[in-house]
């Protein structure tokens, strides 16, 4: 609350229409400061229109490890999440990055170097390590 942050919202498959579009309005009018979204929502139409019409001042990716091929839970809709950050920074027109924060309980160094590898190809984003037992 000290830094306006006051509702979340989530947007995924088990909600009803109606629930479903209040989350949308909740967003859109500003009263959400987080939304929840899978990586694979991030292929529909409607969340790229909605993101766009928001400021949006970091990605927060859970379960990164899904990101690495070596990892056992690898999605490939993790794959896209680079592409579409930077599809939506051109339509926004924006001189700065999105900033982006990774997090996973469950990384080896090889899923590390995965993680990193991907966002300094896709974005040009050095992603820097903070657990001193997961470097």
């Amino acid at each position: 609350e000290k830094v306006g942050i006051t509702d979340a919202a989530t947007i995924n498959g088990l909600l009803d229409p109606i629930e479903r579009g209040k989350s949308f309005e909740r967003v859109e009018d500003g009263s959400a400061s987080i939304l929840y979204i899978s990586p694979e929502s991030l292929r529909s139409r409607t969340i790229e229109r909605l993101l766009l019409g928001r400021n949006i001042v970091r990605f927060v990716i859970d379960e990164a490890h899904c990101f690495s091929s070596w990892g056992q839970d690898f999605r490939v809709d993790y794959l896209y999440i680079g592409d579409f950050i930077k599809s939506l920074q051109e339509k926004k027109n924006l001189e700065d990055k999105i900033p982006v924060s990774c997090f996973t309980a469950t990384a080896k160094q090889k899923v590390i170097e995965d993680i990193r590898s991907y966002f300094k190809d896709k974005l040009s984003i050095d992603l820097e390590v903070f657990r001193s037992n997961a470097s």
